[in-house]
């Protein structure tokens, strides 16, 4: 029996072999490796695989045909994906048998503005990002929701405490509420139960780690969140460890996402998104000093203080990276993704600053400037496409030239001519776009932000800006039973010392 679950929003195809000597497919993961399976009920999980896709991401899953009983050769391995090579059939191998979605043949060219094109509320309801958070199919189709019981936390180890912050132990902490719910476990509001002071608890599976080959990447953000002192990046204050998690506690911000308050607005003026702009060209440049690249930026990532401003936040997808080295893992937000990242031919720093030109258009026009339903025709506008921009009379949404200009100088496809390439943040603040703003009156938070988020100063339990589906779910870990203890135990043996070297 399979129980592997497998984000849907991750998925890039499956493959299948005719021949009726085999009952093997392989799901193709671009984001990670692919999983290769045999199963005399292929067809019946492939089938409510593919309505699923088709229900959440509004397009056809690419499923591909191969004339071959063993599909090894079709399935990219770990090792492949450290070569940065992949396995995917092409598009001769695709099954249009298997479309369910008609595609229309005088589909409209994705280069030509359309009247709705602008239109944000049909774009969050189809993209990516707002309906693939929290989704994922399971491959042996049984609920693998755990049992939510009393927590039995097992004796934990101290690993990091943030200067200034009280010596304490997990024990000190009582789970209040349930924020975010995430693929290694979830995230909660804790308490101290000596001062009453909130946090933000991410509680990490040890065992969905190793299977999901993050060791390093999680012990990387605890490096960061602990050893990143800066004003827009959220701050680690404590890591604790036990037998079966790890646990970070990081500063509680609960004025919410960047998302929600686009979803809310639909867009921003100029003054505001270059407000919240500069804020996020300073962290990552804060974060490039430090060999840091980032790869994950997207208004989900940057959550409002009460003050007004910015903390960058989830750090699972960065990593070190020397000044004249390049990075090959396909990682990040499809809408975000930058065209190096896209062929796969190598990225580097300048792949955050493209990100920061889809951030800006995002937060000024309401969506991203490549965005389109379908997954592989988008990536193909990112590699080929220059942004576009409304006009002001017919759309209602007007761009300064200086702010095209900065959008267009970061989107450059070549990564050597963009904007950032040579001296980084600086570069970019030095634009004109940014001559309004007095950088040192933003890094002392000296300027009034546009937009406070309105917290209940006398209820320390104020979540409205968190998703409400989430904070109503029962505030408890999941139960794990002795038999399963033990098997996780057993999992995660092998790696003992790496685990402690987190929080070191």
């Amino acid at each position: 029996m399979l129980k592997r679950a497998i984000p849907i929003a991750s998925i890039g195809g499956l493959s299948k072999s005719l021949s009726k000597k085999s009952n093997e497919f392989v799901i193709h993961v671009p984001e990670q490796y692919d999983y290769r399976y045999q199963s005399e009920h292929r067809e019946e999980i492939i089938q409510s695989l593919k309505m699923a896709y088709i229900s959440l991401m509004k397009t056809n899953l690419p499923i591909y045909g191969i004339d071959a009983k063993d599909l090894k050769n079709f399935t990219t391995t770990e090792k492949d994906k450290i070569k940065g090579k992949s396995r995917i059939p092409g598009e001769k191998y695709l099954m249009e048998t298997e479309e369910v979605i008609v595609k229309e043949e005088n589909s409209e060219n994705p280069s030509t503005i359309s009247t709705n094109e602008w239109d944000t509320e049909d774009y969050l309801k189809t993209s990516f990002r707002a309906s693939a958070v929290l989704s994922s199919f399971q491959i042996d189709l049984e609920d693998e929701e755990e049992k939510l019981k009393d927590s039995e936390i097992y004796r934990s180890s101290t690993l990091y405490s943030n200067a200034g912050a009280e010596e304490c132990t997990l024990e000190d902490f009582k789970i209040k509420r349930v924020i975010g719910k995430g693929a290694f476990g979830k995230v909660f509001m804790v308490e101290n139960k000596n001062n009453s002071k909130v946090y933000a608890m991410k509680s990490l599976r040890k065992d969905m780690i190793i299977d999901y080959q993050q060791l390093e990447a999680t012990k990387l953000e605890e490096h960061i969140l602990s050893k990143s002192h800066h004003p827009f990046i959220v701050q680690m204050q404590y890591v604790f460890q036990n037998e079966i998690r790890v646990y970070f506690l990081m500063d509680l911000i609960l004025g919410g996402e960047l998302f929600t308050l686009i979803l809310n607005e639909k867009r921003f003026n100029e003054e505001r998104t270059r407000f919240y702009a500069a804020q996020v060209i300073i962290a990552i440049g804060y974060l490039h000093g430090k060999k840091i690249i980032y790869r994950d930026l997207k208004p989900e990532n940057i959550l409002i203080s009460e003050d007004g401003y910015i903390k960058l936040a989830d750090f699972g997808l960065s990593r070190i990276l020397n000044p004249d080295e390049q990075a090959t893992t396909f990682c990040g937000t499809a809408e975000y993704l930058s065209p190096e990242m896209i062929s796969e031919t190598g990225h580097d720093f300048t792949s955050d600053w493209w990100a920061v030109g889809i951030l800006i258009y995002e937060m000024m026009i309401g969506i991203p400037p490549f965005y389109h339903k379908n997954k592989s025709t988008m990536y193909k506008m990112i590699a080929e496409k220059e942004p576009r921009f409304p006009d002001p009379k017919k759309h209602g949404i007007g761009v300064s030239d200086d702010a095209e200009d900065l959008i267009r100088k970061l989107l450059s496809k070549d990564p050597k001519t963009r904007l950032g390439s040579e001296l980084g943040a600086n570069e970019i603040l030095d634009h004109p776009f940014f001559d309004s703003l007095d950088i040192d009156d933003l890094m002392e938070k000296k300027i009034q932000a546009d937009y406070v988020p309105e917290i209940d100063q006398e209820d320390k339990y104020d979540l409205k800006f968190f998703d409400k589906e989430v904070t109503d779910l029962e505030a408890k870990e999941s139960f794990i039973d002795e038999g399963e203890r033990e098997e996780i135990l057993n999992k995660i043996s092998g790696y003992k010392d790496k685990f402690q070297e987190i929080g070191k």
